[in-house]
């Protein structure tokens, strides 16, 4: 006989997930806690620099529209798809009043509406981890199926991350649970083995801590002008110059790797394109 008061994994399905994101959507205390409210503006310009803001964008898992807002101030015409019925209803209106916005629906098992090879960029920020393993190979499908053959994805994932450190408990129904519903943790090599077991084709994947690329850089103010941030700040601007004068390609810009090297990393991400197949036909 089973003991009641023995605690048990938690068992997600698509409505209790769907639930628990409502939730966290309609809370203002959480939102600082959203990845993309906390670097979104890291990762566009890290976008920006690989040179893959062009054209049709789709931020999958966009949540409540953080890396969305950044994404269509830079003009970009701009799309959404989510689990979450109230996140979908909230950026809809949200951003409402963008020419550039064609809107964001709510996906079931994955699928979408959109026309095959639609997109130019795909963004799936912090999603493949809140996945079951064997759902994984449905997503990817229908990336492949909505990604422009010349389109990329961009993906990031925690690095390394230690799913017992982040679990909780219920008193309530005695479940244990990842207190941000994480199923899957991720080195280098797993991620790498899992795209490319999917029909893509990795350009890049590493570590990275978008933190870094929140920062502006910008000439120290009076009160924090010290020799430290001086440095700093001459240290950028010098690679910046370099940049300007005699540009690399990405990702050996000056800048860039200034800014990949000062810390240790906490995500990894990764650019990949579609592999070929006699079914991709050039879209319009």
């Amino acid at each position: 006989m089973s003991n009641p008061d023995q605690p048990h994994a938690a068992e997600w399905n698509p409505e209790l997930v769907r639930r628990y994101w409502n939730w966290l959507g309609r809370n203002p205390f959480n939102q600082s806690t959203y990845f993309s409210f906390r670097v979104g503006r890291g990762v566009v310009r890290f976008l920006d620099a690989a040179g893959l803001l062009r054209g049709r964008v789709l931020d999958f898992g966009c949540g409540t529209g953080h890396l969305l807002k950044v994404l269509l101030g830079r003009g970009l015409d701009c799309y959404g798809v989510d689990s979450s019925d109230e996140a979908v209803a909230r950026v809809n209106k949200d951003f409402s009043a963008f020419s550039n916005w064609h809107g964001a629906e709510l996906t079931d098992h994955f699928t979408t509406r959109h026309a095959d090879h639609f997109f130019d960029l795909i963004v799936c920020l912090e999603t493949l981890e809140h996945l079951p393993p064997d759902s994984t190979a449905e997503l990817f499908r229908e990336l492949r199926r909505i990604l422009k053959p010349g389109g990329k994805l961009f993906l990031t994932v925690p690095f390394a991350e230690d799913l017992a450190r982040e679990t909780i408990y219920c008193p309530f129904c005695q479940s244990l649970f990842h207190r941000w519903q994480h199923m899957n943790s991720f080195s280098k090599e797993k991620l790498e083995a899992l795209i490319g077991a999917q029909g893509f084709r990795i350009e890049l994947c590493d570590t990275i801590d978008f933190d870094q690329f929140q920062l502006d850089f910008a000439f120290p103010r009076i009160t924090l002008l010290n020799l430290s941030n001086l440095r700093l700040w001459f240290r950028y601007r010098f690679r910046r110059i370099l940049d300007l004068l005699l540009p690399r390609p990405f990702p050996k810009q000056r800048t860039l790797r200034f800014r990949l090297q000062r810390s240790p990393h906490t995500h990894l991400f990764a650019i990949v394109r579609p592999v070929p197949t006699g079914d991709d036909k050039p879209s319009r």
